[in-house]
């Protein structure tokens, strides 16, 4: 991969694809409002009796340490890897709030419950794999801090620290539970059932992906359009069934030509789109006559089947304009079908 698309899409253990990057993202935005009433409510429930019960300077450390997780939380999106500030915002929360109880010698009081919060936010936001772990961070804290500085206490009442772990781990399991519900229901609203390819929603949410991607990188968005070719005559003659066939054996064929940070959708009918990340003017003509040779290359689904393509570019210097964009390949699609079809065109 080039810099340039570097740039435009780094992946992480958290975000490892577009995707994961994508419903981080969203669901960063959704959460916005309930992290503004959870401060909120921290700041009028918690910080009068933090004051009054704790230390000065473990009341200090509680207090900057929720400051910089509501500072960090609000921040998180505006950076190319949002999701590593919101993992440091949270390791930043736990080491912070475990440090204020021990400084205040409360570890036995049951204050140690408020660890449950950044546990739950994680499995909000990351693979399952991740919260999990983190979880066990979190548990492995709890009883670290009951057992090193009053292990007597813990054997005298151990239902206390037991019943903090099971409210961490019950609200963990439900978290993810909650998630993976989640994921599911997206994938199935962002895949085109026929193809199973993305679909115009998920187009339409990477589009504001790399329209704030754009803003970091140098490099232009390539968009490719590409029809069949008298695919009405195809349903007439053969069916709808041999029709839907002849779908999926163009979105299979296309795929294969793709580099693997591409992505082929299906925005209705039977027109595909590719959005190429980072490609030069040559780069997606290339791109886009491998596609149309491949379609052509040899009979699918039994039936002979071309292609018509039109692709265009954004400025590399300028943040992405995606209706410029698709109106421009839009156009150059239009020029393909009257100039007989079965080639392609490239808006300059």
């Amino acid at each position: 991969m080039s810099a340039i698309n570097d740039t435009l899409f780094r992946p992480s253990a958290i975000c490892p694809t577009p995707d994961d990057r994508e419903r981080f993202l969203d669901m960063s935005r959704r959460m916005i409002r309930t992290q503004n009433v959870l401060f909120v409510s921290m700041l009028l429930l918690l910080v009068p009796g933090v004051v009054a019960t704790y230390k000065p300077l473990a009341a200090a450390v509680g207090l900057v340490t929720v400051a910089v997780q509501a500072v960090l939380s609000r921040l998180a999106t505006r950076f190319p890897r949002p999701e590593l500030t919101f993992a440091a915002s949270m390791v930043i929360a736990l080491a912070g709030m475990t440090a204020a109880i021990v400084l205040a010698g409360r570890e036995h009081s049951g204050d140690l419950a408020i660890l449950i919060w950044p546990a739950v936010t994680v499995y909000t936001r990351v693979p399952k794999r991740i919260a999990h772990a983190f979880t066990a961070l979190t548990a492995g804290l709890m009883v670290t801090v009951q057992l090193a500085f009053d292990p007597h206490a813990v054997a005298a009442h151990p239902l206390a620290p037991c019943a903090i772990l099971v409210a961490l781990l019950s609200t963990g399991l439900i978290a993810a539970a909650v998630r993976e519900s989640d994921i599911r229901h997206r994938r199935e609203s962002i895949l085109d059932e026929l193809t199973g390819l993305l679909n115009r929603n998920a187009l339409g949410t990477r589009i504001a992906e790399l329209r704030a991607q754009s803003r970091l990188a140098d490099g232009g968005i390539g968009l490719i359009l590409a029809d069949l070719d008298h695919f009405k005559a195809v349903n007439d003659r053969h069916g709808h069934g041999r029709g839907d066939a002849v779908l999926r054996a163009v979105s299979e064929r296309m795929g294969g030509c793709l580099r693997a940070y591409d992505s082929l959708y299906r925005i209705g009918g039977e027109e595909l789109a590719v959005l190429v990340p980072g490609a030069g003017q040559d780069e997606l003509a290339e791109l886009a006559e491998r596609l149309r040779a491949a379609v052509a290359s040899e009979p699918l689904a039994g039936l002979e089947v071309t292609i018509s393509i039109g692709a265009a570019r954004s400025r590399p210097d300028a943040e992405l304009a995606w209706s410029e964009l698709f109106h421009a390949a839009d156009r150059a699609l239009y020029r393909a079908k009257a100039s007989g079809r079965d080639r392609v065109e490239i808006e300059p």
